[in-house]
């Protein structure tokens, strides 16, 4: 009967102990985990930069740009073995306490900068930053998936910075607008991510670490540590940053670019096939969901527009609560590819209202994902949710158009503005079949065999039950 109960409320198998006292902390945890997962996923997928690097030479901002795939890389590798180990300790309270040190530690990485004023430094920063997001998201992700409200905010923090902190956020800190580029500055700088945000977020997790200091994650999470979902993140991450480095190194014509597109779906299908079960469906879908958000390309965003695409991803997230697929999460995804392909155009004055839907579809489409694909296993979800932080080989194609790249950055040979949008799309079509080998190979797992409770109802039988991605 306990075991029942648990159940309905999304606590992972484990009985609800306290009662009210428990549903009293889901809305601090929720928030806390929705911000220290925005925080996170920052410092893995956007560079580390600061107001003074204004002064810094075109090289060394050049150097940090270049670093930032291999942060990713770290962060991504991290996080999966951070979640491992703590899933397997099964204590909430270290979770929650590895996510504050994480969070302490981009702290301190963002004091020590203030005071540092070399732009050389910069790169090193980077990498510190990754890493400590890293530990942050694995600890997070490990303890916060078993409970519908903090599952839910930590999906929300996820797909909202993917939908919000693109590559129109990262020229925006290069003080880079579309037609303004003569105005500002090319190396003008923000921090990112801010320093206040960080340290609202450190007491509010803290506080958390507190709060759950005597709950157990669940009773039915294996001890042993789970080392697939670790070496998935390295095969993921440097397949994912290696063909987006050498595409970007080339002067990419269509072999090339679909020998890229290739790599990037057969990473992620090893990635999903070293996962146990159907998990690796969520890597999949993050692949092909990087790749439709890379195809918008550069959007320029006003400040009133980031609440309501927070909103939206919201709401895609509900609908995926409430009626969860696998098909029509890739069919949301192919959507977002197939509209960048035919709305791209070959300047940048494009119609606000065009750019405004293309980033709306993708908000609703970035959280109906995370509610669809859920694996079972609580690394497996990290992995999954941590591949949206990764580069992938459509954002490189961006640089190949003078029209995208400010001025006095160096272009390689043009390609065709709808070039991204139709490379996404191959590799969403390349990533259904890659899932369709999967069902094909893994059965579906019978509920006896599952390790993590979903935070809502089963799904259909083409959704894979559990945490969200």
């Amino acid at each position: 009967m306990a075991r029942t109960t648990a159940h309905r409320n999304g606590i992972g198998g484990e009985p609800i102990g306290s009662g009210l006292s428990m549903r009293r902390t889901d809305v601090l945890d929720a928030v806390a985990a929705f911000l220290a997962t925005v925080v996170a996923g920052a410092t893995i997928l956007l560079p580390t930069t600061f107001p003074w690097a204004i002064n810094a030479q075109s090289f060394e901002i050049e150097r940090l740009t270049l670093s930032v795939p291999h942060g990713a890389a770290a962060g991504v590798i991290v996080a999966s073995a951070v979640a491992a180990l703590v899933t397997a300790a099964n204590w909430s309270v270290a979770g929650w306490v590895t996510a504050a040190l994480g969070l302490i530690g981009i702290l301190a990485n963002h004091i020590a900068g203030h005071d540092v004023g070399a732009a050389g430094a910069l790169t090193t920063l980077n990498y510190v930053d990754a890493v400590c997001g890293g530990v942050t998201l694995g600890g997070l992700g490990a303890v916060v998936l078993h409970r519908r409200a903090t599952a839910l905010g930590f999906a929300l923090g996820g797909a909202s910075l993917l939908v919000i902190g693109d590559l129109s956020q990262a020229f925006h800190l290069i003080g880079y607008r579309p037609g303004d580029a003569g105005n500002l500055p090319i190396w003008s700088v923000l921090e990112t991510p801010p320093l206040w945000l960080v340290a609202v977020t450190v007491p509010l997790v803290a506080s958390s670490a507190l709060l759950n200091r005597s709950a157990v994650v669940s009773r039915r999470t294996p001890r042993e540590l789970s080392l697939p979902p670790v070496l998935a993140a390295l095969v993921l991450g440097l397949a994912l940053v290696g063909a987006a480095n050498w595409l970007a190194g080339h002067h990419p014509h269509p072999g090339q670019i679909l020998l890229a597109a290739l790599v990037t779906v057969l990473a992620a299908l090893c990635a999903a096939l070293m996962l146990p079960g159907r998990d690796g469906v969520g890597v999949l879908l993050a692949a092909c969901l990087i790749a439709a958000n890379a195809a918008l390309g550069p959007i320029s965003r006003p400040g009133w527009s980031i609440p309501l695409l927070v909103a939206l991803t919201g709401a895609g997230l509900l609908a995926g609560v409430w009626r969860p697929s696998v098909r029509a999460a890739f069919a949301a995804v192919a959507g977002v590819a197939g509209y960048a392909a035919l709305t791209a155009t070959e300047y940048t004055g494009r119609d606000p209202l065009v750019t405004g839907l293309g980033s709306a579809a993708l908000a609703l489409a970035a959280g109906y994902c995370c509610t669809s694909a859920r694996p079972r296993r609580t690394p497996s979800a990290v992995l999954a949710m941590s591949t949206l932080f990764l580069p992938s080989i459509v954002g490189t194609l961006h640089t190949n158009r003078p029209d995208l790249v400010p001025e006095g950055i160096h272009v390689n040979a043009p390609v065709p503005a709808a070039t991204a949008g139709l490379t996404a799309l191959a590799i969403t079509l390349g990533c259904v079949l890659a899932v369709a080998a999967l069902y094909r190979l893994r059965p579906i797992e019978s509920r006896r065999t599952r390790t993590v409770l979903a935070p809502g109802p089963p799904g259909p039988p083409d959704t894979a039950a559990g945490v969200p991605l």
